[in-house]
């Protein structure tokens, strides 16, 4: 049985790596994708509680603070959060954390 850590260890990993070539674009080079995905990874810890049958629950909503600039690049490419957000999802779950409605960035 894997335990939380080790479970959002390698949940964080993959969030790096999957958006890590798609997000370079839409960031300045002080806020490196590798920190957007420890941020979230770190809200979701914050926040998780058991569930039924040593399920987890994880927070549904996260709130990103930006700069104004990058907050201009995200409202032109929408997809980005949308990528970002289903990526959490699924990979959340894919690592036995739940949600109890779709996750919202």
């Amino acid at each position: 049985m894997s335990t939380l850590e080790d479970k959002l260890g390698r949940l964080e990993s993959r969030l790096q790596n999957i958006f890590e070539g798609s997000a370079e674009r839409l960031f300045p080079t002080t806020t490196p994708p590798k920190k957007l995905a420890h941020s979230l990874i770190e809200a979701m810890q914050d926040g998780i509680q058991p569930g039924a049958k040593d399920g987890l629950f994880a927070p549904n909503q996260f709130i990103v603070q930006v700069d104004p600039e990058q907050a201009d690049r995200w409202q032109t490419n929408p997809e980005f959060l949308d990528k970002l957000t289903t990526m959490l999802g699924e990979t959340a779950i894919e690592e036995g954390i739940s949600f109890k409605s779709a996750p919202i960035i």
